[in-house]
């Protein structure tokens, strides 16, 4: 049998009418019978030697602030800062952590009813003590969504996905940044 857990906390306070701040600390461990720097938090990982994967068992901790501005009902921004403390499992994180660090910035905007703008930038960074082993990736959207007479949502979306970091593999990926275009059509019943 495995003993997991997670605990989360979150401190939100309401400052102004148009200004919340929020605060959230989260840990997470997989099996609390297997501590130690030697494990992996994803999924699973492959040794070489074994016919099946390994499903990991390590710990997570990360704390975020978040900033929310409202200035009118229409138009809303926010901006998070989160940092990120995991179980890696490579030979180089046997005895620490690894430390990953994401921002990202969101604004939307609806100008009339059935229309709405929304726009996203984020910055993840994994292993900040090491640009050449990670994912280093900037990653930007726009997209525009129109309700159509109350029962269909439209929306269009562009996409901009740029690998920034310095490991060969980053090097090999064609093409880098890579540009998305995405046309949705829902209904609603």
């Amino acid at each position: 049998n495995v003993l997991a857990g997670i605990a989360q906390v979150r401190l939100a306070y309401d400052a102004t009418r148009w200004f919340k701040p929020s605060f959230l600390v989260e840990y997470a461990d997989k099996d609390f019978s297997d501590t130690g720097r030697d494990n992996c938090y994803s999924s699973f990982s492959s040794s070489p030697s074994a016919d099946e994967p390994t499903y990991c068992q390590g710990e997570k901790l990360q704390a975020a602030l978040q900033l929310a501005f409202k200035p009118t009902s229409r138009l809303s921004f926010s901006a998070r800062y989160q940092r990120r403390l995991v179980d890696d499992g490579k030979s180089e994180f046997d005895d620490k952590f690894r430390e990953d660090s994401s921002a990202w910035l969101l604004a939307s905007w609806r100008p009339m009813g059935a229309l709405r703008l929304r726009g996203r930038v984020s910055h993840l960074f994994e292993d900040i003590s090491n640009d050449a082993y990670g994912d280093k990736v900037l990653n930007a959207y726009g997209e525009v969504a129109y309700l159509l007479q109350k029962t269909w949502w439209m929306k269009l979306r562009y996409q901009y996905l740029e690998d920034l970091d310095t490991r060969a593999s980053t090097a090999e990926r064609d093409p880098n940044p890579s540009h998305w275009v995405r046309l949705e059509l829902e209904a609603r019943f």
